[in-house]
């Protein structure tokens, strides 16, 4: 294993790279990475850290917290397929489906926000490092109006350098990526693709428009038709080498409803509506994405 001071370095450069290319016209898998890290819409922190100065110390606290926190048990060997997702919130139901229409075994669930959790030591040099360049960028929190944004951004590159190490120490081919809408999506699909490491995106049923315009990648799983229509004409910051349908990822759990021998046949004229929770994510303070849906579902109703 190389320096983990001198590899979270090479890490920590790569992502200001991608900052660096985020505005040029041209498009470019670096260009899609950085965009998305400086302006992607981003559900790890509410909307009110836009506004709070001192978002970027409250992250580093939570950040240095976490490379504390005891260890987790993970498979030992080689582990062909491997999921990733920023929480762990349905882990099983995930690896079961994952396997299912890949046809390969995948055993685990790297969750984004228990990285730590999975190396068997952090070095003291490593959470020295990261404590520094934190302090720089809680510092330009103060002041900068991408707050909450640029406190993510050191987490980032540290959970993208644990993911690295943990592809490598056991042997991994392909990452499925549950989670392509997070603003590190695409940077850290950039780094394992630069180590020869396959990243298949799976993005949720919804409209690719609302979170998933920007995927780089070597193959994206699409679950309706309207995200094929969707595909054309997001091909410029869609770059993946290949395409494929897979039934929408809870099919397996429901499907069952709907072949049921005694189901009543709908009404003509019938439309059945599947919410999108607008409403109770205004309510909790969720980011707003901009789409209007809260007000788009009631003017539907």
């Amino acid at each position: 294993m190389m320096s983990s001071n001198n590899s979270f370095k090479e890490i920590l450069d790569l992502l200001h790279h991608c900052l660096g290319k985020a505005n040029d016209k041209e498009v470019s898998d670096v260009m899609i990475a950085g965009k998305c890290l400086q302006s992607a819409i981003t559900y790890r922190l509410p909307e009110s850290a836009k506004t709070d100065p001192m978002i970027g110390f409250r992250m580093m606290k939570r950040c240095l917290n976490s490379l504390n926190l005891e260890k987790k048990s993970v498979p030992q060997g080689k582990l062909k397929q491997i999921a990733i997702q920023g929480n762990s919130n349905n882990e099983d139901r995930i690896l079961k489906y994952i396997s299912f229409q890949t046809g390969i075994q995948t055993p685990f669930l790297f969750s984004k926000e228990n990285a730590s959790q999975y190396l068997p030591e952090i070095p003291l040099q490593l959470q020295q490092q990261v404590k520094k360049v934190y302090l720089s960028e809680a510092a330009k929190c103060i002041y900068h109006k991408d707050r909450q944004h640029r406190s993510i951004w050191v987490w980032a590159a540290l959970e993208a350098y644990i993911l690295l190490e943990f592809c490598k120490k056991h042997e991994v081919e392909t990452v499925v990526d549950f989670s392509p809408y997070l603003i590190d999506a695409n940077f850290y699909t950039l780094l394992l693709r630069k180590n020869g490491i396959n990243v298949v995106k799976v993005p949720s049923s919804g409209p690719l428009k609302a979170h998933n315009k920007y995927m780089i990648g070597d193959l994206v799983a699409l679950s309706t038709p309207c995200q094929f229509l969707e595909l054309e004409k997001f091909q410029e910051t869609i770059t993946v080498k290949k395409v494929e349908k897979w039934i929408p990822e809870r099919a397996l759990e429901y499907v069952h409803s709907y072949i049921h021998e005694d189901l009543p046949e709908p009404e003509p004229l019938t439309i059945g509506f599947y919410s999108h929770a607008a409403w109770l994510r205004k309510e909790e303070g969720h980011s707003d994405n901009g789409l209007n849906i809260h007000a788009g579902e009631m003017q539907l109703l």
